[in-house]
Parts: structure tokens; sequence; C-alpha cells
């Protein structure tokens, strides 16, 4: 028997909320609460964040709801509606690239733990065979295939990823289809943005057969890393052999710090913290910028950069005004195009803010950090799948990552000349959420 809602119900304490919220926009901000059905003797399934605010969490009773919060809403749960919200947030219809401005995809949209599940009999030999489990994975609506989509909506499967050597050789399938992409818009002699996301170094990683033991250390993370390495190469050779090297940016980063829940499937930080924290293991990565004859080789610079500045950055370098954006939103970017060009660029960033979800964590200014909340791993390495948020306390956290860039040792009142300049700027950034609040997209 199949049981449409059964991994779904894992994640319910906010998502059902967040549905509610999205279906009638009257709700936000409002506390609610999610029940079987509104009576005395049931209990809340989910509550969103204005309920939390009051103790009311999933298992709370109605009456219970109602004492310790006199204004919630209590809706009756939408089981199918939830399904239909939640596959098109795995599907990502409406926020895939093509959707939203690229005239062209390529890819697969889950990451390779998540294609790779049904077909992994290593990590998950019950979900091989069982066929209860195999059903409620299905429901899940999980993509498992390679697509290709165009500007408006229309998208094609043009292969399904059947077992782990196919996973394990997607990179280079992706690599190619990059190359031959870069050849066609070399005889278009247009200006074009593309972007090559690797599917590779994101946890899980296969070794793919034609590359294997390529790393010294014949882990397959770090085959998958030398992999990628050689996939970088043959697209930047691809743009000399076009002509077109020295009229391209390239810009090589990563999104995030190392997973290191799935270690040893994933890459070690020097730095405090990993991916789902907002200490510097978790957010400070890499950055690579390349452009022939215009970025002089062999330049470093420990000053202030956000991945969003490569919008504003791209946005100058291909003369478009900030004027012709849309007046409906914030912009976060700042133009970085004086510092990656000048040959002693100074970053026009001053501060870099952190978030996790909806709650503003931490700030930096120059070397200096505050946080006002922190997430603690409640064992090692387990810095999403056991860790917590908490609130700092007394003060911020305040540490001046030159002197210390593990984040171990504050420096609070004794050194702290920025400690009211970084306070004020967390202040006036979060007030900028309540003229442009997050979206509600049910995440």
């Amino acid at each position: 028997m199949s049981h449409p809602l059964s991994a779904l119900f894992i994640d319910a304490d906010g998502f059902f909320a967040s549905c509610e919220e999205h279906f009638d926009p009257t709700l936000r901000g409002r506390p609610v609460g999610v029940v079987p059905m509104v009576a005395e003797t049931t209990c809340c399934i989910a509550s969103n964040y204005a309920a939390k605010a009051f103790g009311v969490k999933t298992g709370t009773s109605v009456r219970d709801a109602r004492r310790q919060c006199p204004g919630i809403v209590l809706v009756e749960a939408k089981p199918a509606e939830y399904v239909k919200i939640h596959h098109r947030i795995i599907e990502a219809v409406g926020m895939r690239p093509h959707d939203v401005g690229f005239d062209e995809y390529y890819g697969c949209y889950p990451a390779q733990k998540e294609i790779t599940q049904s077909v992994d009999k290593r990590r998950f030999p019950k979900l091989s065979v069982d066929q209860e489990q195999a059903e409620a994975y299905k429901e899940l609506g999980m993509g498992h295939s390679l697509v290709h989509g165009w500007k408006g909506g229309k998208t094609e499967e043009v292969s399904a990823i059947k077992s782990t050597e196919d996973m394990a050789r997607a990179d280079k399938g992706l690599a190619d289809f990059t190359v031959a992409k870069l050849k066609e818009l070399a005889k278009g002699g247009q200006p074009f943005f593309l972007e090559h996301a690797f599917m590779k170094v994101h946890c899980d990683n296969f070794a793919n057969p034609d590359f294997e033991g390529l790393s010294a250390a014949k882990y397959p993370y770090k085959d998958a890393l030398a992999e990628v390495d050689l996939h970088v190469g043959t697209i930047v050779k691809t743009l000399e052999e076009a002509g077109l090297l020295e009229n391209t940016l390239v810009f090589l980063t990563s999104d995030n710090g190392p997973q290191m829940d799935a270690w040893p499937d994933a890459g070690y930080t020097p730095f405090r913290g990993a991916k789902g924290t907002t200490w510097e293991g978790g957010v400070r990565v890499p950055g690579i910028a390349y452009w022939k004859g215009m970025i002089q080789p062999g330049r470093q610079s420990d000053d202030v950069f956000d991945l969003m500045d490569l919008f504003g950055t791209s946005l100058k370098l291909a003369g478009v005004p900030t004027e012709k954006l849309p007046t409906d939103r914030y912009y976060d970017f700042v133009d970085q195009t004086s510092f990656l060009l000048a040959d002693d660029g100074k970053s026009n960033r001053e501060t870099v803010y952190f978030w996790w979800g909806k709650e503003l964590m931490a700030c930096r200014m120059h070397e200096y950090k505050a946080h006002i909340k922190v997430i603690l791993p409640q064992a090692p390495h387990m810095h999403i799948d056991m860790a917590t948020i908490q609130d700092v306390g007394l003060a911020p956290w305040f540490f001046n990552l030159y002197l210390d860039p593990k984040e171990e040792m504050t420096v609070g009142h004794r050194l702290d000349p920025w400690m009211a300049s970084v306070a004020g700027k967390l202040k006036a950034h979060g007030a900028t959420f309540k003229k442009y609040p997050p979206k509600q997209i049910g995440l």
C-alpha cells in the first residue's frame, strides 16, 4: 500500500503552516496552527513561527494552543494540497533557471544524494527491496533525470539516472554540453552569461569509472574534486581555442563550506563550523577570478566579497544601468568591478550579513564579525543533522578574524572598536525585511 504523506510528515513542523500562508496570504504574520480537525480533543500537527513564539508546536493540544495563544488561527489540514506544493518544490517548477530569466538550462535539479537513493544499495539497502518504502519515496516526486529546458518553460527529459554509475558519469556529460555551447556562442558573436554548476563535490559522490583513482587519496570525494579540476581546465581551454578568453570573465567558487555531516564524503575546513552554519567554516569559500589581460595574475586578497556581488558586477560589465532594475525588491549586491580589475583594487563591500532561513545570525564588517545567534553541533561533524540554533546571551559574540580566524575566543569589550558599528549595521539590515519581507515559497 502506498502512503503518500509518510515522508512528507517528517518535515511537518513548519511546512504545512507555510502552505497555509501560501493559500491565504492574510495569515502571514499571524499565529497559525494546522490540525486534523478543529476540535478540543485534537492537537496541532504544524505551526508557524508566530505560533511557535507562544510555545505552540507539533503535539500541542487545541485546548492548550488556544490558552497559550488566544489569537491563534486554527486551520484543518489539506494533505492533498500539501503534496502538490511539495512536488512543485521538488521539481522546482517556477524557480528553475529557464523559468526565472535564463534562456536555456541543461542539468539535474536535485543533488546527487536525492537522485541516487533508490539505486544505491550500499547506503540505502532497504529502499531497493522494500516495496512500501519505495512507493513512499516515489510519492515525493523526486526527479531522477537529466533535463533540457528553454525559456518559457518547455522542458524535455534527456536521460534517466538509473544507477550510481550513471550519476558518476553525469559531470562529464554536463562539461561536454558546456563545451559545445561555448563553441556555438563563439560563432554568434554576442555577449553571453553561462553558469556551469557541478554535481560532484556535493554528497553523495561516486567516482567516475573513467577517472577512478585520479586523486592521491583515492576516496570518491577526492576523485570528484580532481575530476572537477579536469573539467574546469577543459572549459577554459575551450574559451581559449574559441578566441573568447581575452573577453570573458571566469569566476570559480562554491556556494558554502564542506558538508561535514557526510564526512569522509566531504571536504574539510580549517575554520569553525561547516555547511549549515554561519561560522566561517560554513560561509567562507574560495573565489578565483580570471580574465586574461584584464586581471593581474597572482593577486591575493582577504577583502570582503559576497556571491551576490557577481550580479552587480555582471550588470556593470554588460553595460546594464541599475536604473533598469525593477524597483519593487531589495538588492544586496555591490559592484565589485574596480576591485577585480584594478591592480591594487580594494573591495567596495564593507559588510556581509549571514542568515539561516528567516533568522538573522551574524554580520562581518572588515575583519570583525558579530554573532547574535549561533549554530552549535551536538556531536563531532554534525553541523546539520544534530545541531541547535541558540541565542548568544548577554552580548554578541564578537571576533577579530585577523587575530582569530577560527572564531574560538571573542574579543568582547576589550578590543572592540567596531562593536557599536557592527551592531548598528545588523539593526539597519534587519529593518529592510519589514519593507521587503522574505518570499513565501513553502520552504
